[in-house]
C-alpha cells in the first residue's frame, strides 16, 4: 500500500496493523486483518519536518515518534491519537520505549540521551 510522499524512516508491526513513519512527517497505519492492506488511521502532519523514527512500546499499545523538530510524540496504536509530547530542546533522531513501557528517551542530534 502506499503510504506516504518521501521516505518510510520507520516501521513497527502489532497484531492488529502495521505503523509507519514518512520522511515528510507523517504517522499512519494500516489493518493487517484483511487481505489487503486498508488504511486504519493517519496523522498527516505528526512533525512539523522529518520525521526521524518511530518505536512501539513493549505491549504494543502506544507508539513514539521523534523528528526534526526535536519533539517525541507518544501515540495510541489503536486509533492514533496523540496522547504525549516531550520537548527534546533539539533535533531529535532516534526514540525508544524503557521495557516497563512507562517512560520515553530520545537520541538527539548531537550525541545526547534525553
Amino acid at each position: 500500500a502506499q503510504a506516504f510522499d518521501g521516505w518510510i524512516t520507520g516501521l513497527a508491526y502489532t497484531p492488529k496493523a502495521i505503523i509507519a513513519a514518512g520522511s515528510w512527517g507523517g504517522l499512519g497505519a494500516w489493518d493487517t486483518s484483511a487481505k489487503d492492506l486498508k488504511p486504519a488511521w493517519s496523522v498527516g502532519q505528526a512533525h512539523d519536518g522529518w520525521l526521524r523514527a518511530l518505536a512501539l512500546s513493549p505491549d504494543g499499545a502506544r507508539v513514539a515518534t521523534c523528528g526534526r523538530d526535536g519533539f517525541v510524540h507518544v501515540w495510541n496504536a489503536a486509533d492514533g491519537k496523540k496522547l504525549n509530547e516531550v520537548d527534546t530542546k533539539g533535533d531529535a533522531f532516534s526514540a525508544c520505549f524503557t521495557p516497563d513501557g512507562k517512560g520515553v528517551f530520545a537520541g538527539d542530534f548531537f550525541g545526547a540521551v534525553r
